[in-house]
């Protein structure tokens, strides 16, 4: 599971945030998906605790009807829905990133 954790900050770190939460967005709700949108929020939490830029910086976060989102806000505008997953994992995590976000949208 942590190389799998890895391997999705290094596709953040290539794409962005905003891409790869979109990603999870999408995926959330497929069959057997929430476990991979987890660790995907896991590997967001990692990397936004040790840069900060990663969630502040992040861009072309989509939002409900077509509305795009950026930084800290836009991550915790995405991250609505998600904190209401049925899947338990998925909601720590998801919850996890929104204190993060909160955090530092405080600084």
């Amino acid at each position: 599971a942590e190389l799998f954790e890895n391997t999705l900050a290094c596709i953040v770190l290539l794409n962005g945030a905003g891409r790869m939460l979109n990603f999870l967005k999408e995926s959330a709700d497929l069959q057997g998906h929430p476990t991979l949108c987890a660790a995907g929020m896991k590997a967001l939490f990692e990397l936004g605790s040790s840069r900060s830029s990663v969630l502040s910086e992040a861009n072309g976060i989509l939002l409900d009807g077509g509305i795009v989102a950026q930084g800290c806000q836009g991550v915790q505008a995405a991250l609505r829905q998600l904190v209401r997953h049925p899947d338990e994992a998925l909601k720590q995590a998801a919850v996890l990133l929104d204190g993060l976000c909160d955090a530092l949208s405080r600084q």
